[in-house]
């Protein structure tokens, strides 16, 4: 089982940066690899920019602890059992963004490659939010 966590702090209250992200449908408002993300059901279509898409389904969220869980269902990476959370973080008046995940690649021998594929998505995505955020 791969695992990547990825996490940032920005100097912002917990609630404004879980104004930005805490909703499922709003990450294609914040992360530049995502063009639409619209949620039906409990179930997230992602559009990508470039191409592609991602079905993810909502599996945990709670506005009350800043966080969400979510699986890929249908997605364009050589992998199964994909769950990732996100959370915002009280940092003693700032915030702590982290997004982390597991999967299992299809091809062991790919792991390494898509571990460092994923943080780099993610990382980009915390950019963001980070950069939107900050006081």
């Amino acid at each position: 089982m791969a695992a990547v966590q990825t996490s940032i702090d920005v100097n912002a209250a917990p609630e404004t940066v879980w104004a930005l992200i805490g909703s499922p449908d709003s990450i294609s408002d914040w992360h530049p690899a995502i063009a639409t993300s619209p949620v039906s059901d409990g179930v997230r279509r992602c559009t990508l920019e470039g191409g592609g898409s991602l079905v993810e389904a909502i599996i945990e969220h709670s506005d009350q602890g800043r966080f969400y869980v979510y699986d890929v269902t249908e997605g364009p990476f050589p992998m199964s059992g994909y769950r990732s959370r996100i959370s915002v973080e009280d940092a003693a008046g700032s915030s702590r963004v982290v997004w982390d995940t597991n999967f299992e690649p299809d091809d062991p021998a790919s792991e390494a490659e898509m571990v460092a594929t994923f943080a780099s998505i993610y990382q980009a995505g915390l950019d963001v939010v980070r950069d939107r955020c900050q006081n």
